[in-house]
This record gives C-alpha cells, structure tokens and sequence, in this order.
C-alpha cells in the first residue's frame, strides 16, 4: 500500500515540484493608472468571477497581469488533484 502527500500523488523517489514558473510574470510591485481604472470599472462583482460576472467586460485585458498567475496556479492545483480537473470532479 502506498501513502499519498499532501496533494494526492503517491511518494515517489522524485520530490514535487510547484509547476508554475513564476519568472513569466510580470510582478511590478504598483498597479498601473490604467489598472486602477479597470479595476474600479469592474466592480466588485466582476472582480470576483462569481455567477454575474462580465467576461466580456473591456476592463479584463487591463488586468489580465494580475489574474494570469492566479489563474494558472488555479489550473495547475486542480490538475494535481489526484490528476483530474476540479470541474471535472464536481460532474
């Protein structure tokens, strides 16, 4: 019987590694003039991805910087569990 870690892979010989390379991001420290308008522009709502939420809303490209790790980190933790998608376990 093999033990499992913490995110539901067996051990193995090969430590895990955090799949996502945070040198793609662009991590100024500062939000940008026009990130601060998108962000006001989205609202609350919006920001938080929830039911109501506009996709389609032009404020998304400004902050796209910000969510871009968020996002990724998101798929690559749901990829890890136990090698399905989170959307798929909730089927």
């Amino acid at each position: 019987m093999t033990s499992s870690s913490a995110v539901g892979r067996p051990d193995s010989a090969v430590p895990w590694r955090w799949p996502v390379d945070l040198a793609r991001y662009d991590a100024a420290p500062l939000l940008r003039p026009a990130e601060q308008e998108a962000i006001i522009e989205l609202g609350v709502g919006n920001l938080r991805r929830l039911v109501r939420h506009d996709p389609a809303a032009q404020g998304w490209q400004q902050v796209r910087r910000m969510l871009r790790p968020l996002d990724d980190a998101a798929a690559a933790l749901a990829l890890s569990f136990h090698g399905a998608r989170v959307a798929e376990r909730r089927a």
